[in-house]
């Protein structure tokens, strides 16, 4: 009786965390359904999905793995409603199926589940941050099991693309979506055989004398038929499939070997900014990667900039500041990209191993009407030690009121649009003639502009 008893619970159960198996899901979704068909009601199902978990999971090893996905399937009970159902269909993958469920209360506990997979979590002696992404689907009476999981399976793919941390409800829209993001898939997957992606570089200039300071590596896939694709298509799709570390790599190199071709025309010391993803930032190899590229390509550590994201540095675990710590020892330095947009604390600040802040285009916008903000932040920094870069400037009079607040650096369309490697060599060397702010402030200190004649200067035209 005790052994039927055992392998029956097994059949329903998971074994890690002892809830509700697809098995048990599937049968209480058929159930509930049969009620909502009975009542005109509806049920909900959320489709729950830790973000990054592989990349943890490797890290800190499979055991630790297991003990985030148990803290996981605790939170989500916590959360519940007596009556509802929390099951956990494979890997990081767990559903919850809320009977009956009205709009308002499936997008209230999406909410709820968000903010809680969001606390941090002690693993094997490491304070580890964690987040989940939520897909929501409803339904009623004549919708089927497959159905209801596949929508709540697309909306949480929707929910990873705009960001992860987040709950997305499902959508008829969202089909045709999730089948743009295999077909490019697909594309991706061709296009790392076919050497189908491209470096372009922003330059990056010293606001006080006009020099160009570095460059921002941004990568384009030149597809065959669709042309350019954005990254904003195609890096979302990337990071979701694993595809974003080959990606990476290829583009950490690529433009460590440019930048060091530069060199040899503007000087030893530009250097290059390059953009990491999360999943780049977690994997455990990255200080063997960072090292073998610059041995590769013969740049110098210190010319190398790493950019990260506020939101992924903040709250990261101590495995990933021990890892930045690494990679800072070579002299690899790091800055912190779109700051101002994150949720980051003065404290927590001080903690991280950056060497710059990027300040957002949002605040560079608003400079004329709202400069506060701006000059808060690069007060902040100055007293941090950190170097400031301001991010899209588009025009004259910004990149002035940036250098008299004392931000150290800019990039946008005044100076130049990101462009290919031959397009950008002969902009490098036109940008210091051709109006850069040290020229604007030198004419309104000499008294040939009026300060409220500066929005009137024209754009810088750089022909690229």
């Amino acid at each position: 009786y005790d052994l039927e008893r055992l392998l029956t619970h097994r059949a329903f159960y998971d074994q890690l965390t002892d809830i509700p198996n697809r098995t048990l899901l599937g049968d209480r979704l058929n159930h509930a359904l049969g009620r909502a068909q009975q009542s005109a009601g509806q049920i909900a199902a959320l489709h729950v999905n830790l973000d990054n978990f592989r990349s943890i999971n490797e890290s800190l090893g499979r055991d630790a793995g297991d003990e985030l996905i148990i803290e996981m399937s605790k939170r989500l009970q916590s959360a519940i409603r007596p009556g509802d159902t929390v099951a956990r269909i494979g890997g990081d993958e767990f559903f919850v199926l809320l009977d009956p469920a009205s709009s308002e209360q499936a997008t209230t506990m999406a909410s709820r589940i968000t903010v809680s997979l969001q606390q941090p979590i002690s693993v094997q002696g490491s304070l580890v941050a964690i987040s989940g992404s939520v897909g929501v689907a409803l339904a009623g009476g004549d919708t089927n099991v497959s159905g209801l999981l596949r929508n709540a399976d697309i909306a949480m793919l929707a929910a990873k693309a705009a960001g992860k941390r987040q709950w997305a409800m499902f959508q008829e829209t969202m089909h045709e979506s999730a089948s743009k993001r295999l077909n490019l898939a697909g594309g991706l997957r061709r296009a790392i055989d076919r050497n189908e992606f491209r470096v372009h570089y922003q330059p990056i200039v010293d606001l006080h004398t006009g020099e160009v300071m570095s460059v921002e590596a941004l990568v384009r896939w030149a597809h065959p038929t669709l042309g350019l694709v954005p990254p904003a298509d195609f890096i979302p799709v990337a990071e979701e499939t694993g595809l974003i570390l080959p990606i990476g790599r290829w583009v950490l190199e690529e433009s460590c070997r440019q930048v060091k071709k530069w060199q040899d025309t503007l000087g030893p010391e530009l250097s290059v900014h390059v953009n990491l993803s999360a999943l780049q930032l977690d994997a455990p190899d990255l200080l063997g990667v960072v090292t073998e590229t610059l041995h590769a390509t013969g740049l110098k550590p210190g010319c190398l900039i790493l950019e990260l994201t506020e939101s992924m540095a903040i709250g990261g675990s101590d495995v990933l500041l021990a890892r930045m710590r690494a990679i800072r020892k070579l002299g690899v330095r790091f800055s912190l990209d779109d700051f101002g947009t994150g949720y980051s604390s003065l404290s927590y600040l001080q903690k991280l191993p950056v060497d710059s802040l990027k300040i957002d285009k949002s605040f560079v916008d608003q400079i004329g009407t709202h400069p506060a903000m701006l000059e808060a932040i690069i007060h902040l920094a100055r007293s941090l030690s950190l170097e400031t870069v301001a991010e899209g400037v588009e025009h004259a009079h910004q990149a002035t009121i940036l250098a008299h607040l004392g931000c150290d650096r800019a990039q946008g369309y005044f100076f130049a649009r990101p462009a290919e490697p031959d397009d950008v060599l002969g902009s490098l060397t036109r940008i210091a003639s051709q109006g850069h702010p040290a020229k604007v402030r030198a004419a309104l200190s000499l008294g040939r502009v009026h300060p409220e004649d500066v929005t009137k200067l024209p754009l810088v035209s750089t022909s690229i």
